[in-house]
């Protein structure tokens, strides 16, 4: 029997139809669209994380291992592609990518991974079976990264329980003058939703490494045009509590804040609307060990969250675009304090790369 606690708290779905929690198959959709599904996790212990394991179909998808370039638009909804690295320990990264056509009813299935949705909303599952590239992380900082170099296999099981409704894009942002470019830069539809997982590691010669941890899942269905950005600033975790946060602010062109989105949530679900007074900009492309502080503002009250970066990796584990005037993004776990509980998170950060150092 449901508990008065449980009857309480809004429903793990939100205001969202169960049907928009699995992949696009219709073939009468507008490929001209575009989806993208992306799946995170973070273990407590720092040791592993999956750093935007990011599966998009329909228009304007990236061809081949490029960041950017030449696009493609594939000519039905199964067709997908998967790019994704995988933070590890002593400071390594396991990336890859792959195009097939991996969308299926319940989820995807490419590039060695399986993901399922098991109740929408709900719970999700995760499944890695293949051989990425392995590379020291400071190697992927100089460029493109030669998926051509040493692959070690590894296994990955991965059970996601969703802890919050969904974030629904657009849902808490501010009236700044640049709001409709900053949606469009994120593209919406769109929600994100954080959650609890639990999963083991399995490689070749080591012992089985099982983890409790943190993720999110994100789904757009909809157009997006990143490049009216200067920068960009995502955060978002959730504690042992039950509580969480979420954070989004976009520099213009200019530097100015173009747009700004966050909320907080306590154990019981229910998310307010917040100000972002302060977060953090990406300033150096060595960026693992950097601690920052993110301030959010409601009447009466200011939360103060600390972070410190424990893993990185850049667009998609791909590693740093250098052509002029593109825009990289730092995919990072972060160990979070928020008054007195500590957690792991996201935190993805955008910038021109003529703005690093």
């Amino acid at each position: 029997m449901m508990t008065t606690e449980a009857r309480n708290k809004p429903a793990l779905n939100g205001n969202w139809d169960l049907a928009m929690d699995y992949p696009v198959l219709d073939p009468a959709a507008d490929l001209d669209v575009g989806e993208n599904h992306a799946f995170w996790f973070f273990d407590h212990a720092g040791q592993y994380s999956l750093l935007n394991c990011h599966i998009q179909g329909g228009g304007s998808v990236p061809a081949g291992s490029v960041i950017t370039g030449t696009y493609q638009k594939f000519d039905n909804w199964r067709r997908r592609r998967i790019v994704f690295p995988i933070g590890g320990p002593n400071d390594e990264l396991m990336v890859d990518f792959a195009i097939a056509d991996g969308a299926e009813a319940n989820g995807y299935a490419l590039g060695g991974w399986t993901f399922r949705c098991i109740v929408p909303f709900e719970r999700w599952t995760g499944q890695y079976r293949g051989s990425p590239r392995v590379i020291p992380r400071l190697d992927s900082l100089p460029g493109i990264v030669d998926l051509d170099g040493p692959r070690e296999p590894i296994e990955i099981d991965v059970d996601f329980e969703m802890a919050l409704p969904p974030w629904d894009t657009g849902a808490y942002c501010e009236d700044t003058p640049g709001r409709a470019d900053g949606l469009l830069a994120v593209g919406r539809p769109r929600y994100e939703q954080l959650c609890h997982v639990l999963g083991t590691v399995r490689r070749p010669g080591r012992a089985d490494y099982q983890f409790t941890g943190t993720g999110l899942r994100t789904h757009r269905l909809g157009a997006r045009a990143a490049t009216v950005c200067r920068g960009t600033s995502w955060a978002s975790a959730v504690f042992p509590s039950g509580k969480g946060f979420g954070s989004l602010q976009l520099l213009d062109k200019a530097g100015g804040k173009m747009y700004a989105e966050a909320f907080v949530a306590a154990a019981d679900r229910v998310m307010r609307q917040v100000r972002v007074v302060r977060t953090p900009y990406l300033e150096k492309l060595d960026c693992v060990g950097r601690r920052f502080e993110i301030e959010l503002e409601e009447v009466g009250r200011s939360h103060v969250v600390a972070g410190e970066v424990l893993q990185c990796a850049f667009n998609y584990g791909i590693g740093v675009d250098r052509a002029p005037g593109a825009i990289d993004f730092a995919h990072m776990m972060c160990r979070y304090h928020w008054d007195d509980e500590e957690t792991v998170g996201l935190l993805e950060q955008g910038m021109e790369i003529e703005r690093l150092t």
